[in-house]
């Protein structure tokens, strides 16, 4: 198996939730509302430093020993969607994209993490299911390897997009025929499917996940808000995932108090257009809106985390 779910759940512990500013609820007052070969396994590697990058991990012109495979089979294309499957549910991700190209060398993003827990699989694994070192040797190459490794998590990417627009989207084949769902059955459904198999959560993991798991509960929400208000208006301008990215790279850079503000502003933005089983097409239009920047510092600037509503 490539990863160890246990070990992504929750991020690294000793970084700061990038979304959350902490791991767990920020201490505001409560609002109540209403067969195969040794080869073909993967490794686990170790939970302590499996995202921890080596030396230059982030020159996407040399990607260290990765950028010396391709690849070449089915044992591979998914290892590399089981792994982008579990990245997915590491709550602080820094960066959705699959091609470094668009968000620069961020080494805690989708795109690098799973180029990277590629590279620690077993010499005797690489040199069975992937292409020899030499077969990529001009820059052209290597960037052939980037936009295979990119097409495969595009689409591993648009399943949790798919999830994130549950009940919103009616198509020939989908009929919507239930309210939009509230947080805890949004993220209760993400537990469930996003993990491959061999990777299940129980019912009583996934409860606990839906629960406990603060930082990924800001995420998701926002994550959510942002394809919502794309869908609403019909956005053509970005991608939502580079507007997440961007989003994300301010988060870094902000105080623990900013990133509390953000993370509640999120969740009662989410509340409020979420958890009261309404109908996407009931909802007026204008009232899908993702908190700005500056709706944030105006919160930090009054001094008071607001409530959060339940």
């Amino acid at each position: 198996m490539p990863l160890s779910i246990d070990d992504l759940l929750y991020g690294d512990v000793d970084d700061p939730a990038n979304f959350g500013g902490a791991h767990h609820d920020p201490t505001t007052p409560d609002c109540h509302h209403n067969s195969c070969s040794p080869s073909d396994e993967f490794e686990t590697n170790n939970p302590n430093n499996i995202f921890d990058l080596p030396p230059n991990r982030g020159d996407v012109n040399m990607a260290g020993p990765s950028a010396s495979y391709n690849l070449s089979d089915d044992i591979t294309e998914d290892f590399v969607r089981e792994t982008a499957q579990l990245i997915l549910l590491k709550p602080t991700i820094d960066a959705y994209s699959n091609n470094p190209h668009n968000d620069g060398t961020i080494p805690n993003s989708l795109f690098y993490l799973t180029l990277d827990t590629l590279d620690k699989q077993p010499d005797q694994w690489k040199e069975d299911h992937t292409a020899p070192s030499d077969v990529i040797d001009t820059l052209a190459r290597l960037a052939d390897y980037c936009r295979l490794i990119a097409d495969l998590l595009k689409y591993r990417r648009s399943y949790l997009r798919d999830m994130l627009l549950t009940n919103t989207q009616e198509t020939k084949k989908i009929k919507v025929n239930a309210p939009i769902p509230n947080r805890k059955d949004l993220l209760t459904k993400i537990y469930d499917n996003l993990p491959p198999k061999g990777h299940k959560l129980t019912e009583a993991k996934i409860a606990q996940q839906v629960k406990e798991n603060y930082a990924m509960r800001a995420q998701i929400c926002y994550c959510r808000l942002v394809m919502v208000q794309s869908l609403a208006h019909k956005s053509r301008n970005n991608s939502q995932w580079s507007d997440i990215n961007d989003r994300l790279r301010i988060l870094r850079g902000s105080s623990y108090t900013f990133q509390e503000h953000h993370s509640v502003i999120v969740l009662n933005k989410d509340f409020e257009l979420f958890s009261h089983k309404r109908y996407y097409n009931e909802i007026d239009k204008t009232e899908f809106t993702v908190p700005t920047i500056e709706e944030v510092q105006a919160s930090v600037d009054g001094g008071i985390v607001p409530a959060i509503l339940r």
